[in-house]
């Protein structure tokens, strides 16, 4: 700390400076002023703890100088020296804010009594700030400690998540009552319908937390019931987690009534939709709840907005029913047809019917998937024998975030596309009149035959056995005397110099381009258009 002694008058300095032990008080610098100006100086350049002024000085007194380091320097405490016992002084010191005064003459034990009176003050003071500013952290803090801790409590640490829970402030201390986490509730938004922006993670948080603390426990709870709500990730955005502590285990009576009444407060929302899974937790099955709920929401592949009692979920999801024995090679027979209208409607009503007989679940959707890859694998490869390339399709149908619409449109995608590439699939050659057609456009571009086959839909490897059959030369050969036979009709029919030439024949490389051109004609191409264009024209 550091002290700052002002006093016109050199032997009350001194005096000061000898009755009181200053280094004992835990002062590591003490400075003088002999009036205001001075004690500005050392104010603005050093960080003072303590200013003792005197109160009659000739110019400024000490109370203006008060007054002018409580602005600029707030956090300096004051002290006032004074001959005069004058009840006004007094006054006004405490008015300004300065912890009091000493009437001179006095003794360097009344100094020091008065001195550690202020330092005691000052020490509580840090003291106070110090606890609001890790309160204000701590409140930070609190939904990020929180959520970690509900982690791991969902990733099954029970053990380790409620030893915390407890030990922290959500729950009493370790020596109080004994709480038992009974009641779990999962939220997700399942569609916004408008305002998705206004809506922050931390606002639903909290909107959920208090609608949840009024709807199950009314404005006051109960001190034997805690509530916590917390916000975790999933693959599709955040979910809200909120779970129910009672001391008594019967207190789970009527929760799941309450969360009906909180999901319908909550359908009314203009700005989305939500779907609420509850679930009441065994006493020594926690981990076992916890992963029903999250189960269950996995399996609403429709994202319905429903309130969902998961401790009424009756068994695995079963297929019985649903799909037929050797059901791809059924498929299968239809796309080696072509039909493959009947083959999207016959998936559709297969996963419409799922849906009504509340048996569409995430696996059931995996399973109808695998289905169709097989199907396109045996019905097109027919078609095509080795040169069909499956990964074209499998890419299209990726379950959009467990989505039943999106899978759905993914399914209409990759059919279409298979319809498209199946226009006649009885020969080859066909596609590789296709391929002519868009290299012929293309010749001024960049083209290689991975970019080829794949616009024709083809494997490399068999594209480049078809191609050669069908032309009778490699695809490189081709396209390079495709680009030469191009340049060469330029040559003779235009005036284009023979760097732009190059250019609209594929070649970025001028001299790459007269190498290759001699090597097929002969001639370099200035040659060629000295021979040949006077003859056309």
């Amino acid at each position: 700390m550091q002290l700052l002694l002002v006093d016109d008058q050199t032997n009350v300095l001194d005096s000061l400076l000898v009755l009181v032990d200053w280094k004992k008080l835990g002062f590591t610098k003490t400075h003088t002023a002999a009036n205001a100006d001075q004690a500005r100086t050392i104010l603005d350049s050093e960080s003072i703890d303590v200013l003792i002024t005197d109160i009659e000085m000739p110019g400024e007194d000490g109370l203006s100088l008060y007054k002018w380091t409580k602005d600029t320097h707030p956090d300096t405490e004051c002290v006032f020296l004074t001959c005069h016992a004058d009840f006004e002084y007094a006054k006004e010191a405490i008015r300004l804010g300065g912890f009091g005064y000493i009437l001179q003459p006095a003794t360097g034990v009344e100094i020091e009594t008065v001195i550690r009176g202020l330092l005691l003050k000052m020490k509580q003071k840090s003291r106070h700030a110090y606890l609001e500013r890790m309160s204000s952290a701590i409140s930070q803090q609190r939904d990020d400690i929180l959520d970690a801790n509900i982690g791991k409590l969902l990733e099954g640490k029970v053990e380790d998540a409620l030893d915390y829970l407890c030990k922290y402030e959500f729950l009493p201390a370790e020596d109080g009552p004994v709480f038992n986490l009974a009641f779990a509730f999962l939220i997700r938004i399942v569609k916004w319908h408008k305002n998705k922006a206004a809506w922050d993670d931390k606002l639903l948080r909290s909107g959920f937390a208090n609608v949840a603390a009024e709807v199950f426990f009314g404005k006051h709870p109960p001190p034997r019931v805690k509530f916590i709500v917390s916000s975790q990730k999933n693959g599709g955005g955040p979910e809200y987690w909120g779970f129910i502590f009672t001391q008594n285990w019967n207190g789970t009576n009527g929760l799941k009534e309450k969360a009906r009444e909180f999901f319908d407060i909550f359908s009314q929302a203009r700005d989305f939709s939500i779907a609420v899974y509850v679930s009441a937790i065994p006493r020594q099955d926690i981990t076992q709840a916890i992963h029903t709920i999250q189960e269950t929401a996995s399996d609403n592949v429709i994202k319905s907005a429903e309130m969902i009692d998961c401790d009424n979920i009756t068994g695995p999801p079963s297929f019985e029913g649903l799909l037929y024995p050797r059901q791809a090679e059924k498929w299968a027979e239809l796309i080696k047809r072509g039909d493959f209208e009947l083959l999207e409607k016959e998936i559709t009503q297969l996963l419409d019917d799922a849906k009504q007989r509340m048996k569409l679940t995430l696996r059931v959707m995996k399973e109808v998937k695998y289905h169709i890859i097989r199907a396109l694998n045996l019905g097109m490869e027919y078609n095509y024998s080795s040169g069909f390339d499956i990964g074209y399709f499998i890419g299209e149908l990726k379950l959009n975030e467990t989505d039943y619409c999106e899978f759905m449109e993914d399914v209409k995608v990759c059919l279409a596309k298979a319809l498209k590439l199946s226009a006649d699939e009885n020969a080859a050659g066909d596609h590789i009149d296709a391929a002519l057609a868009f290299i012929e456009k293309n010749l001024c571009k960049e083209l290689t035959r991975s970019q080829v086959a794949g616009h024709i839909y083809l494997n490399e490897d068999y594209f480049s056995r078809a191609f050669k059959k069908k032309v009778g030369k490699g695809f490189k050969d081709y396209v390079t005397e495709k680009r030469v036979e191009y340049a060469r009709n330029l040559l003779v029919s235009t005036d284009f110099s023979i760097g732009v030439i190059a250019a609209k024949a594929g070649y970025d490389n001028f001299s790459y381009f007269a190498k290759t051109f001699k090597g097929i004609t002969g001639m370099t191409p200035q040659e060629y258009r000295a021979q040949y264009k006077h003859k056309i024209q």
